[in-house]
């Protein structure tokens, strides 16, 4: 696990988050069925219906993206009470491991729309690196000169954002072309780039040496810092070709809670029955997807929300899409 400055809060499945996530991730145990008793405009208020979608037989399951076909993308990890973290993809309703060749812990990060995948791995040192994967071929993305790299998203032009260790803090990039270039959140210490959508915005969070997180946007060459009003932390996280942010926030206790932005409007997203929920990842049909803590044993489970037509809207009753984990 790294530490100090080298931490840095991307990573949900590998072990360098934000304060409490390390916890909240590698104490998990075998995944139970969630009971549920929510009914009516309880469990459906929101406007979302709510299913797994968990890595078969794993024991923590988490999804990064998803795109405007509903391929994903993700991380699984079992037993759980280890640390080795792999990535997987969910393409026309297969999975299938996603894992750069002699790495321990890696992840997928982002799925365009030519299934093209970005993510990162750890190398036997624990540092960690960028990669591609297009039609089965892996090809290493490091930003020049860095002592780390993540890559984190690419949208459908097949340009490239992440972040890198520059051996002090960590800083954002953009890849486009084949040229890196730095994108960092103006006078913050760390900047990290989750996501850009087909127009060039970008959606992340940027944090001092203090680890205080604030959202931010990225659009036309201007940085917006957004924070979720009245929390202790914000994180921005997947964007999609509306402008749509999925992201994350922490309230005063360190519990996390997922909200949907738009045109300057907070909405909640929570998973119904849920202890705590993290929006990774958002399609231009809406869909989220993401991570869920859905017991006090600290279950981990991926979930995908889809937005209810406001025709029936009237007629939600008992949640019907609710999967076992794990299937």
């Amino acid at each position: 696990m790294k530490t100090g400055a080298q931490t840095n809060p991307r990573s949900i499945a590998i072990n360098k988050t934000l304060p409490n996530f390390s916890a909240m991730f590698h104490r998990t145990r075998n995944a139970l069925l969630l009971l549920l008793s929510l009914t009516g405009s309880a469990a459906w208020g929101q406007n979302y219906s709510f299913r797994f979608v968990n890595f078969p037989g794993a024991a923590v399951s988490g999804l990064n993206s998803v795109n405007s076909a509903g391929n994903i993308v993700g991380f699984y990890s079992y037993p759980a009470s280890c640390c080795i973290a792999t990535g997987f993809s969910l393409i026309d309703g297969v999975f299938r491991v996603i894992a750069y060749p002699g790495s321990g812990n890696s992840e997928a990060a982002s799925i365009n729309a030519s299934q093209i995948i970005v993510g990162f791995y750890e190398d036997s040192s624990g540092l960690r690196h960028g990669y591609a994967l297009q039609t089965g071929k892996f090809k290493s993305l490091n930003y020049p000169g860095a002592v780390e790299t993540e890559a984190t998203s690419i949208n459908d032009g097949n340009s490239v954002v992440g972040d890198y260790y520059d051996g002090t803090h960590w800083r954002g990039f953009t890849l486009q072309g084949g040229k890196y270039a730095t994108l960092d959140y103006p006078g913050a210490a760390n900047t990290v780039p989750v996501t850009s959508n087909n127009s060039g915005q970008i959606s992340g969070y940027f944090y001092q040496d203090d680890r205080v997180v604030h959202g931010f946007l990225y659009s036309g060459g201007t940085f917006t810092q957004l924070d979720y009003p009245g929390a202790a932390q914000s994180g921005c996280q997947g964007i999609n070709n509306s402008g749509e942010i999925a992201g994350f926030y922490l309230d005063t206790s360190g519990i996390y809670y997922g909200f949907i932005w738009q045109s300057g409007a907070f909405t909640p997203l929570n998973m119904p029955g849920a202890l705590q929920t993290i929006p990774a990842g958002i399609n231009d049909t809406g869909q989220v997807a993401g991570f869920a803590i859905t017991d006090y044993g600290d279950t981990g489970q991926a979930f995908l929300a889809t937005p209810i037509p406001v025709s029936a809207a009237g007629k939600r009753g008992s949640p019907s899409g609710f999967m076992r984990p794990g299937r």
